[in-house]
Formats: structure tokens, sequence, C-alpha cells
């Protein structure tokens, strides 16, 4: 069953018992008023009476029948007769109330009802000092509720409910179905909000008046916010991978290109240098369960022992054909040994791509340096180019995933490279920062504790493994 009609039967079960419950205690309390009304009433008729026939009797200026009319202003309900009797028992007035036997329409059945009412006589000695002056006899129906006033009022009153409750039925029918169609347009709406979602659109939701529909669009807004963002978390890890394993698939191609063409000599170091760039894919390869399991939101950070030296002359090693190919000198100065514990491949994939950077943005006969130092717990970085520089209002933008300066719109990158390198150093509480200048170079600084957690950072949302 639609909840539509659920609300519908619910409103006019709620409508007719409060109609019903209203008619009853209404009815109730009108009619017991009424008959209070109806007893003081006939008490105060009785006592004007008796003053007046009192007041007549020992007048010697008011006849029989100025009596008869003005007594014939107190035949009403229940009063239907009046009797004045001499103390002798002669019938002196008696006046009497025809009326009350033509009803007009609905006559016959007001009359079967009065058939059953009985009448009641109520005596009166009217009195001067200790003598009897006169009797009255008032004759009146067996009870208050019995008058025809009464009946014509429960009668009228009946009717009256019957039209309140017809009238209170059709207006919460119609405000029934007004409401029932807006529920039914808001719980629609929010039902193609959530199909929406289910096909991946992620429409927008819009406020509704009802509290409940309005917290369960907001719930599934959020739920379509947390989706958008989780595939494109997914996106993004992909298109890391993909960059990430490019580097070495470079690396391995440019060296054994230059093997086949005799430029290098198939050596030791050589086997070394594609041994590493293997170790790398290997690695890469091993993080595509980050990107299977995508409710996993915790990044590992793998810590190792290893000597900060040895790890950048590798990368420049296995670097130095790609850029000999492209007439790009690079050159590491220092010499220094650092020992640092720490996630080695986080680290070393961000200097690939800092310096896969420099190599596709410096002309053929530039420079690219390479230095590193230490000091304050942390080791520095430094890789400085003569490339193309970035301009003062891209500085903080090259950063942002996917963001390409329109400087280098025709060159080829997908504009994540240094965002990897941002986020892979951010993990082991490292940071990174660029000075440059357009059209000069610019030079990239990374800065990497010697330990991680130096300082006391505290990795609370990551996995430490050694290994």
């Amino acid at each position: 069953m639609k909840i539509r009609k659920i609300w519908l039967l619910a409103l006019a079960a709620t409508a007719s018992v409060s109609v019903g419950i209203n008619v009853f205690v209404l009815g109730s309390l009108t009619e017991r008023y009424f008959s209070d009304y109806l007893s003081e009433s006939y008490k105060e008729h009785t006592e004007q009476i008796a003053d007046y026939t009192r007041q007549a009797l020992l007048s010697d200026e008011i006849s029989y029948s100025k009596m008869s009319i003005e007594l014939e202003t107190h035949l009403d309900d229940p009063i239907t007769r009046i009797k004045v009797y001499s103390p002798e028992g002669e019938l002196l007035v008696d006046v009497k109330d025809d009326y009350h036997l033509d009803m007009g329409v609905g006559s016959h059945m007001m009359d079967r009802m009065m058939e059953k009412f009985q009448e009641k006589v109520d005596s009166y000695y009217i009195k001067q000092g200790d003598e009897i002056v006169g009797i009255v006899n008032v004759t009146k129906y067996s009870s208050e509720e019995n008058s025809i006033v009464a009946a014509r009022f429960k009668s009228s009153l009946f009717r009256n409910s019957l039209l309140s409750a017809a009238i209170s039925g059709c207006a919460s029918l119609a405000l029934g179905l007004a409401i029932s169609r807006k529920m039914s347009t808001e719980l629609k709406d929010t039902e193609e909000l959530a199909e929406s979602i289910q096909l991946g659109e992620f429409g927008s939701a819009t406020k509704s008046y009802i509290d409940e529909v309005d917290s369960i669009r907001r719930i599934l807004a959020e739920l379509g916010i947390r989706l958008k963002l989780r595939q494109k978390s997914r996106k993004e890890l992909i298109d890391q991978l993909v960059h990430q394993a490019r580097t070495p698939l470079t690396v391995l191609k440019s060296h054994l290109e230059a093997i086949e063409d005799g430029v290098v000599p198939p050596d030791e170091e050589e086997i070394r240098i594609c041994q590493n760039q293997i170790e790398n894919l290997t690695a890469i390869i091993s993080n595509i369960s980050r990107m299977i399991d995508a409710s996993k939101e915790t990044a590992e950070v793998e810590v190792e022992e290893f000597e900060v030296g040895d790890m950048l002359r590798q990368i420049v090693t296995g670097l130095r054909a790609q850029f000999e190919k492209k007439r790009i000198s690079l050159e590491l100065e220092s010499s220094d040994q650092i020992l640092a514990r720490t996630d080695k491949y986080k680290v070393s994939q961000a200097i690939y791509n800092i310096m896969t950077n420099a190599y596709k943005y410096t002309e053929p006969e530039g420079k690219v340096t390479v230095s590193y130092s230490t000091g304050e717990g942390m080791f520095k970085v430094e890789i400085e180019d003569t490339g193309i520089g970035i301009e003062s209002g891209d500085l903080e933008k090259v950063f942002e995933p996917y963001y390409r300066s329109g400087v280098v719109q025709g060159m080829g990158g997908e504009g994540i490279g240094l965002h990897i390198a941002r986020e892979n150093l951010n993990l082991v509480g490292g940071s990174i920062w660029v000075e440059s200048k357009f059209g000069e170079g610019s030079k990239f600084t990374v800065s990497v504790p010697l330990e991680i957690g130096f300082g006391g950072d505290i990795y609370d949302e990551k996995t430490i493994r050694e290994i």
C-alpha cells in the first residue's frame, strides 16, 4: 500500500474519531446547559405567575379577561396550560398553548415523539397573609427535557452535528489529498535523488518542508558526496599508479636502448640500475591492493633505514641516460653520508617526480643539480633546474592534483606528479616548497625527518610497518 493511501486512511480515521468525540462532548454539554436553562426559566415564570395572580385577585381593576391575556405571555416551554381557581374551587381563568401541536415540516415525526410525553400539574396556593385568595395550576411537561423546545433543540443539534461532521469530513479529505499529494511529491523527489546517486549522477538535494524528508535528503546528499570523493580518490590512485609506473619503465627503456646502441656497457652497474627500477615497479604493483580496497582510507608507511646519498645516487644514475639523451646536465653535488629511518620508497618516488618534472620543462643544454644536507633532525634535498620556471601566480597551485599552467598546456603530462610528491612527503611527516623565477628556472626543496615521528608527530591516520 502506498504511503499516500495510508496517510488518507489515517487522516480519515483521525478526523472521524475527532469529530465524533467533539460532537458527543459538545452535544452533552449543550444539552445539559439547555436543560438547566429551561429549569431556571420555568422557575422564573412560576414566580412571576404567582406574583401577578396575587395582585390581580386582590385588585378590583383587573378583570379575568385581562388576566388571561397577561397569563398567556407565560405559556412558554415547558408550560402548556395555566388555570386559576378561587379558594372555593371555581375556575376563574384558563389559558393554554395549542401551538405546540403544530410544528410544520417534520411535524409527523415530532407528533410521534410527543405521544409518549406526559404532562404534570404543579399547584400553587396564592395567599395574602394566612388567607388563601386563589389557587394556580401550572401544567407542564413531565420534565423540561420532554418539552417541545427541548425536542426541537435536540433534533436541530443532531442535524447540525451530522452536517458539521460531513463538512469536517469533506474538509479533512480535501486537506488530506492536498497534503498527501505534497508528501508524495517530496518522497518522489527523494526517491529520484537516491536513484541519481545510485546511477552515479550525484544530484544536489533541494530543501524539503518536512524535517524527516529533509534529513533523509541531506544524508543522501552527503552519501553522494562521499561516493563522489571515493570515486575521485580511486581515479587519483589509478592515475598515481600509472604515473609512478611510467618513471621506472622510462628509465629501463632508456638504459636498455643505451645498452643496445652500445652507448653504455652492460656491466654490473647497469644491471643494478635495472634491478632497482624493477624493484620500484614491484612496489608500485603491490600498491594496487589499495586501489581494490577502496574503503581503506589509511595509508601504509613502510619504515626502513637507508643512506640518503646512496638513494639519491641511484635516482641520478637511473635518470642520467635519459637526461644525456636530451643534452641536459644532471649533477649530484653532495657526498655526505646521512642515515634516515623513514619510508624510502615514498621519499624516492617524490624525488623521482620532481626530477622528471625538471627534465620535462628544461630545454636542451640546460642544467639540473641535486644537493642534500642535514640539520635539526631533518634532511633536505634541493633540486634546481634552469627550465622555463613557474609564474608567481601558479606557485601555490602546482601541487594541486591535475593542475596545469597555461604555459605548459601544449606539453605532455597529467599534472599529478608534484601532487603525488607532496602527498608522499606528508605521509612521512615531510614537506616540499618551491622557489621560481619565470623564464630562469625553479628550485624545489624537500625536507624529511631523519626518523619518522621526529619532533612528536603522531601518525594516527597511518599504519607504520617496519621492514
